[in-house]
């Protein structure tokens, strides 16, 4: 019979307790002396749990930006009145703050970057669709360089000076992608189907967009090298308007709510996607950001102010059956 040094190169440790925290090394096999059992540290199972309450309950927000303790949401819509808002909030991971408002109203407004260094791209001002490109700074919003098409629901990831979007409707459904430098905008690989109302996470030069709208709603997903894309294993669940990690990465987010199933969550790990935790509030539309283990989901429709986080602990411990 083989021994697990021939097989790993290394002996089992022998700890006298479970590690905890930072000190979990998730694969680690190890004996605890203590209880005398052969346990493995495994990944930590997701939960949901609920924050702070958005001051402006509205929806129809294409992402957010930021982290789950400096997140970022800007425009959308409230029905019954009075309709697309300018509106901009500030989360701090506990409570959320109303700060400087869009120069106007927007529906439907991409949005990514961080909660100091914000990108928004396209939207709807109530009469038409438009091709702005709007910074925010941490205090203000400034213009930057004029998007190629006026549009709506464009899906918007990357950063401030390197980002990227995904189709849209501009006006027509669209499988074009842009790309940005921080002051104008290139167009990227064309994208393989078209589609508005999608997630992206990631980098401009190692994206990844699943789900959206095409018509119809589509569970495919599919990554992006700087250049070119590629089509990847799709969803479980067909989901548009949707809430998305994106501060995730490549091989790594998260895709939860949306229509038609508004509780479902979905993670990416690079390989698969696996169903986790649902929320508890059934929502889509709303304004989502954060990464794959810390995200957050804020407002949407039916109309709630209503944000929850969701926490992957660092790991656990499961003792391993031998004989």
């Amino acid at each position: 019979m083989s021994k697990y040094k021939e097989i790993k190169g290394f002996k089992v440790q022998t700890l006298a307790s479970d590690p905890s925290g930072p000190a979990i090394n998730v694969g680690q096999v190890y004996y605890n002396s203590g209880s005398n059992a052969f346990k493995v540290s495994v990944s930590g199972t997701g939960t949901w749990a609920s924050g702070g309450a958005v001051n402006t309950p509205r929806y129809r927000m294409q992402g957010g930006a930021g982290s789950q303790t400096a997140g970022l949401i800007a425009g959308g819509t409230t029905s019954p009145g009075p309709g697309v808002r300018d509106s901009t909030e500030e989360y701090n991971g506990s409570a959320w703050s109303t700060v400087n408002a869009l120069p106007g109203v927007l529906v439907d407004f991409g949005l990514a970057g961080t909660q100091t260094a914000g990108l928004g791209v396209g939207g709807n001002n109530g009469p038409a669709n438009t091709n702005v490109t709007l910074e925010y700074d941490g205090t203000n919003w400034a213009a930057g360089g004029v998007f190629p098409a006026a549009g709506h629901r464009i899906s918007t990831g990357g950063t401030q000076t390197a980002g990227i979007t995904v189709g849209g409707a501009v006006p027509s459904y669209s499988n074009t992608t842009f790309e940005y430098n921080g002051s104008s905008w290139t167009a990227g690989g064309t994208y393989p189907t078209v589609r508005a109302n999608g997630g992206t996470a990631g980098t401009q030069t190692a994206a990844i967009a699943y789900g959206g709208y095409t018509p119809p709603t589509t569970a495919d997903a599919n990554t992006y090298n700087g250049s070119s894309w590629t089509e990847i294993t799709s969803m479980n669940g067909v989901s548009s308007e949707m809430g998305f990690s994106g501060s995730g990465t490549q091989t790594s987010t998260l895709a939860y709510g949306g229509s038609p199933s508004p509780v479902n969550t979905e993670h990416w790990n690079g390989t698969a996607w696996t169903e986790v935790a649902n929320l508890a509030t059934a929502r889509t539309a709303g304004g989502s950001f954060g990464t794959s283990t810390l995200a957050a989901y804020a407002a949407g429709s039916p109309l709630t102010t209503a944000t929850e986080e969701f926490t992957v602990p660092s790991g656990t411990n499961e003792t391993i059956t031998t004989s």
